[in-house]
């Protein structure tokens, strides 16, 4: 097996997750899904895994959402999805799709969203736009009633989306109606989509944003999953087959001993390290547990690894300007202190936003912070800590003084 860094993996590369994918298919029966993960935790492998293989009885498609700007774009994208999962659609599901798109158009064009100079997507509607998207919306029903199998779409980064939305000029008027709209396409028995699920992975914390926005009822149909890190007999199995694929051999101590470095087990950070130790292995260095700590510090922490990691670090400007100043105050505490209390944060965070924060607002950064894969409490010692070990390694080699 080789080292896999860069895409998502497929097929006999993807490792470890074959209980959790059967857990999604029974879940998919009754529910849709909130996927939600860091990133290179391996949420996208998982998903496509769902489409390249779907279980008898099902179509599945996959896209990534991340790049689309604009309510309706979102709704094409479906319709697109809906004609790759079975070309045969597309005189029949596709066409209530199409016209479900037009009457989200209606409904966005009537809460005054901007339109991009570049698309002409908008149309100026002047009928009421309530009666229209129910007509569409019972059109697309119908629709779907003749497709004798069920359909499940698998959207990724769904919470990116909705930022790019208020970026690209959508209103947050415009962002509620497009997200009760997407719910009821969900599960609204007059409107939604019957015989459809949705598995809607995420890595930046979706709850948050739509808490702040009054819309968190509009994901209350979701069951949420959270993909953990690997079992440790996994992790172990993935290192071994992939130093194995390079003709490096290593004890079983040393094994653990690179495995504890890492923290919980994530494929990908195994992966890293694994390519790490190959190349120190090529040098002609015996991998011992000095070489092991050599290869992690330059190879995965240092310079070299900046890449893996620096978009933790980039993504924490998404927050209000405020509280992105007091988050990276606290991961620097923890990224140097290694452990901290509730009430030690606390004082650090009170003592930078004097008046312009309280308490409320603290604990919420918290709940962000965790819903984002920086933190998480030790419920051994009941403290905050880093997520991840080589997470707290490269934040305290790059980010702290």
């Amino acid at each position: 097996m080789r080292p896999i860094i860069g895409p998502p993996v497929r097929g006999e590369d993807l490792w470890g997750r074959g209980p959790f994918i059967n857990g999604l298919w029974e879940r998919l029966k009754g529910n849709s899904i909130h996927l939600v993960a860091p990133r290179r935790f391996g949420k996208t492998s998982v998903m496509r895994a769902l489409c390249d293989r779907p279980r008898e009885g099902w179509k599945a498609v996959y896209f990534n959402a991340e790049a689309i700007t604009e309510p309706v774009a979102f709704a094409r994208r479906l319709i697109d999805a809906a004609r790759q999962a079975d070309p045969s659609w597309r005189t029949v599901s596709a066409r209530g799709l199409e016209a479900a798109a037009e009457g989200l158009k209606a409904m966005v064009s009537a809460a005054a969203v901007g339109v991009s100079p570049d698309q002409r997507v908008w149309l100026e509607v002047r009928r009421d736009p309530k009666h229209e998207w129910e007509g569409r919306s019972r059109s697309l029903r119908r629709t779907l009633r003749k497709v004798d199998t069920r359909v499940l779409f698998a959207v990724d980064e769904l919470a990116v989306m909705l930022e790019r939305f208020r970026r690209h000029g959508t209103a947050d008027g415009g962002i509620d109606l497009f997200l009760h709209w997407f719910r009821d396409l969900r599960t609204d028995p007059a409107a939604g989509l019957e015989n459809c699920r949705f598995i809607l992975g995420n890595s930046i914390g979706l709850e948050g944003a739509l808490s702040r926005m009054g819309a968190i009822d509009t994901i209350n149909d979701l069951q949420r999953l959270v993909l953990d890190e690997l079992a440790p007999h996994d992790a172990e199995a993935l290192l071994v087959a992939v130093l194995d694929g390079a003709g490096v051999a290593l004890s079983r101590a040393a094994r653990r001993r690179a495995l504890d470095l890492i923290g919980p087990p994530v494929p990908f950070f195994i992966q890293v390290l694994a390519d790490a130790l190959v190349d120190a292995a090529r040098s002609g260095r015996r991998l011992g547990p000095e070489a092991i700590q050599a290869a992690y510090e330059q190879r995965v922490v240092g310079t070299h690894g900046q890449t893996y990691f620096q978009h933790y670090y980039d993504r924490l400007r998404r927050y209000e300007p405020i509280d992105h100043g007091l988050a990276l105050l606290l991961l620097r505490h923890l990224a140097e202190t290694g452990r901290a209390a509730t009430t030690t944060l606390w004082s650090i965070y009170a003592r930078r936003a004097g008046k312009r924060r309280g308490e409320e607002d603290f604990r919420r950064l918290l709940a962000e912070l965790q819903t984002d894969f920086y933190i998480r409490v030790d419920p051994k010692i009941g403290e905050y800590v880093f997520w991840s070990n080589i997470l707290r390694d490269w934040w305290r080699r790059h980010h702290c003084m």
